[in-house]
């Protein structure tokens, strides 16, 4: 199938596994390989910048890194780089691609596409699903953006408009204003259409279909959405994608690894430079540590920096922040029988008996505004 050829051409398909799956036989990074590596006396990271685009295959501007991969990168910083929960729930493969969708001045429709879920993914393909948040960076008057379909329509429906080539009619015809954030669950089919300038986060998945391909429309037709599909402007609580709007007018600090997850930096208006701390709050003095971000300049703040410092070069400055949330890991439960139990034999409480085993939009602001 088409969905899985471009899952089987990925140069790192035996990492791609849906948050917190099972552990894919392709990666043998076990836990003290994964801490033994970690104790490497590596160079520190820094904020590191892009062309464009943040995503496994881009490359790295600044910095002693430069002109290497995001890939190879987080291949040598692993846990440092994306925050070691990202890290583990995604076996080491970078988790989002963030890039810049320009056409506004193109003069044709983009394909219609849809992707699956992290579970039909999973059990297809190999690899995790796909959700979408687009972020509206210009719009002219006559700016056009398909999501879903106007009213509920059956499987046969939506096959037979394709094949007479009316499906776009089908579908909500938005008008995008700038500043707009739209949220595109999997199932959802859509098309950029022409006039517009998006900042597109997704997930890191190469299952992608175009539904105006027959071949692709059939194999997705079991989990396309067929009902009356009313936009998101938010994502629901349980997104792995997070998309926010700073605006900042004075100098603020923000603490990387106090989260759980890197974090990406787009510039919309104004410029902010960011000056980043070891962990006894001094200011590095190499020119690797300070960095400006200015309009659709895309940086990386890895989750290790301990602290950084952001500051409007001139007046207010703007950016987008984007970052992953993971839903919270609830503990493992072991059911022990009392009878086998002789913890009082041993002289401790059952948090140490070895009779089980444990195992073991808008998000929070207020370290930037």
């Amino acid at each position: 199938s088409r969905g899985w050829e471009l899952c089987r051409r990925s140069k790192r398909n035996r990492f791609f596994a849906a948050p917190f799956g099972k552990l894919r036989a392709g990666f043998r990074m076990t836990e003290s390989k994964l801490r033994r590596k970690k104790q490497i006396n590596m160079k520190k990271l820094y904020p590191l910048k892009f062309e464009d685009s943040c995503n496994q295959e881009a490359v790295v501007t600044n910095g002693f890194l430069a002109e290497n991969s995001l890939d190879d990168i987080v291949d040598t910083y692993l846990g440092n780089l994306l925050g070691d929960k990202v890290f583990r729930a995604f076996r080491g493969l970078f988790p989002i691609a963030v890039e810049i969708c320009d056409i506004l001045k193109q003069s044709h429709l983009e394909p219609i596409n849809l992707c699956p879920n992290n579970e039909i993914a999973e059990q297809r393909y190999g690899c995790q699903g796909k959700e979408i948040m687009l972020y509206v960076l210009e719009a002219e008057e006559n700016a056009e953006l398909y999501i879903g379909f106007k009213k509920s329509l059956t499987a046969t429906d939506v096959y037979n408009l394709c094949q007479e080539g009316r499906i776009i009619d089908a579908m909500n015809d938005i008008a995008p204003q700038q500043g707009e954030i739209f949220y595109i669950r999997p199932g959802v089919p859509f098309c950029l259409g022409r006039g517009a300038k998006y900042l597109k986060v997704e997930q890191n998945s190469p299952v992608l279909f175009n539904i105006d391909n027959l071949e692709e429309l059939v194999e997705s037709l079991d989990f396309i959405e067929l009902g009356k599909y009313i936009p998101e402007y938010a994502a629901p609580d349980e997104s792995l994608l997070r998309v926010e709007r700073i605006a900042i007018s004075k100098p603020q600090t923000i603490f990387p690894d106090q989260g759980e997850s890197f974090m990406v930096i787009i510039g919309l208006q104004g410029r902010v430079s960011i000056k980043t701390s070891d962990v006894y709050g001094v200011k590095e003095n190499n020119a690797e540590n300070y960095q400006e971000v200015g309009k659709e300049e895309v940086l990386l703040i890895p989750q290790q920096i301990n602290q950084a410092e952001l500051t409007p070069i001139e007046g207010q400055a703007e950016f987008l922040r984007v970052y992953v949330n993971l839903p919270e890991e609830e503990p493992f439960e072991i059911e022990s029988n009392d009878d086998d139990c002789h913890c009082d034999e041993h002289g401790h409480h059952h948090h140490n008996c070895n009779c089980g085993e444990d195992n073991h939009h808008h998000g929070n602001e207020e370290n930037c505004n």
